[in-house]
């Protein structure tokens, strides 16, 4: 790696994480910049829950360490975005010697003659958005190590198109606050999809998408609530049913997948027994799952991928997935093929839709695996055909 020449810090503002910098920290490091964006207590996939903060220090803490950490030489470009701003400051007051110049970013800036308390009691203004009736219901149910974060791009579109749109954290993923060791099966893996899907109203029905893994669990929310599903969706996603059972799929899967040579694995149980949780690697990511997809949102998935809890409890995951011809298959299913997805490969989808045929069969040419960053305006079309058609 080439020397970069200068390093910039970067802090977030409230309610934000390092995330919300991922297109300058792209822009940077192709500049040939060094560039840290820091998640505080509390925010983007830090593990630390709000409750559990007690004082600013408490939120300040991973910036406080950073800067510590820092070698005694080195000075870096710190840069706050609205709160972070206030974040910024008491760091120069703490470390100004390895801070070269501070950015304040439309954020607030407090010092000596301007103390905190009076910047935060400016009081602003609320800009109250009336909610529009939504046409559809769509509810977006991600993959193995994502969040509802990674549809980022389809529920823009498709909220502007005047629909109704759910993004969901499943457990232990995006800013869901458990821990992937926490999870002690798949049922405890889908918890807030099946809770959402309960407290939807019984006469609404929605059109349930799922992406890679997230087919998986979209399928046992069909068998638990048929009657609430128009139409279920998989996109580039294992896709397993009465007749294909979760485990066989997931042996096929296992046989035609290359080796995930970065991957890093985690053994709770001992390095003798199997592994218990995976977190993709930088160039996994970047070869197999986003090689047609912006760089920078290559930049924001590494920033908030999480590790994905690995079940095994055959027996326990075989009863809890299972499906049957009755409720599962009730539900209309449509499978959108990418033919350029270099994990689940188009071969392998078609193999799924072969021993699992699905209602309609749709396909998105030139789309690699992350469908919704590389073609998300077809996929968006792609959805909005198949909700006007079944729903």
């Amino acid at each position: 790696m080439e020397k970069k020449e200068r390093h910039f810090v970067l802090v977030h503002g409230a309610c934000h994480g390092a995330w919300s910098w991922y297109k300058v920290a792209t822009l940077l490091k192709s500049a040939g910049h060094k560039v840290t964006a820091l998640d505080l207590a509390a925010s983007g996939i830090h593990p630390k829950q709000a409750h559990e903060i007690r004082s600013l220090s408490d939120y300040l803490e991973p910036l406080m360490e950073f800067m510590a950490s820092l070698p005694a030489d080195e000075r870096v470009i710190l840069v706050g975005h609205s709160f972070g701003g206030a974040c910024i400051s008491v760091t120069m007051e703490k470390f100004p010697e390895k801070v070269s110049v501070a950015v304040y970013a439309t954020a607030h800036m407090f010092g000596p003659d301007l103390n905190f308390s009076a910047v935060s009691d400016e009081s602003h203004a609320q800009h109250k958005v009336e909610m529009e009736k939504r046409e559809r219901h769509f509810v977006l149910v991600h993959g193995a190590c994502h969040g509802a974060w990674n549809w980022y791009k389809v529920v823009t579109l498709l909220k502007s198109a005047g629909h109704k749109v759910t993004a969901l954290d499943l457990a232990a993923s995006g800013i869901h606050p458990k821990q992937a060791h926490e999870l002690r099966s798949l049922s405890d893996y889908l918890e807030p999809l099946m809770e959402f899907m309960a407290s939807l109203p019984a006469e609404e029905r929605v059109i349930l998408v799922g992406h890679s893994f997230g087919g998986a669990c979209i399928s046992v929310a069909m068998e638990k609530f048929p009657e609430k599903i128009s139409v279920a969706v998989y996109a580039t996603a294992l896709m397993p049913g009465p007749d294909l059972d979760f485990l066989a799929l997931n042996e096929q899967k296992s046989q035609r997948l290359d080796p995930l040579k970065d991957a890093q694995f985690t053994f709770d149980q001992g390095p003798n027994n199997p592994p218990t949780s995976l977190l993709f690697g930088y160039n996994i990511m970047a070869t197999k799952l986003y090689q047609l997809s912006p760089l920078e949102d290559l930049t924001l998935a590494m920033s908030l991928v999480r590790p994905f809890r690995l079940y095994g409890d055959d027996a326990l995951m075989s009863k809890e997935s299972e499906l049957t011809k009755e409720k599962y298959g009730s539900v209309c299913r449509v499978y959108i093929v990418c033919d350029q997805d270099n994990i689940i490969k188009e071969d392998f989808q078609r193999w799924m839709i072969e021993n699992n045929p699905a209602d309609e069969v749709k396909v998105i040419t030139g789309s690699d695996h992350m469908v919704m960053f590389s073609k998300p305006k077809e996929l968006c079309s792609c959805l909005q055909e198949i909700a006007k058609k079944y729903s």
